[in-house]
């Protein structure tokens, strides 16, 4: 779980990449929790 909210962190445009090392609050959006993310598979014949 945290591997994932890293990614998205990491992979959002919003993201300051000296955030960490100023010590600065970096907010986990829902927006970044869909990064990269498998869609839910539609059901065969729903097409």
């Amino acid at each position: 779980m945290q591997r994932r909210r890293v990614h998205g962190i990491l992979a959002s445009s919003d993201l300051d990449p000296r955030a960490l090392m100023d010590n600065n609050y970096v907010e986990f959006t829902k927006e970044m929790e869909t990064i990269d993310t498998i869609a839910t598979p539609t059901p065969v014949g729903a097409r």
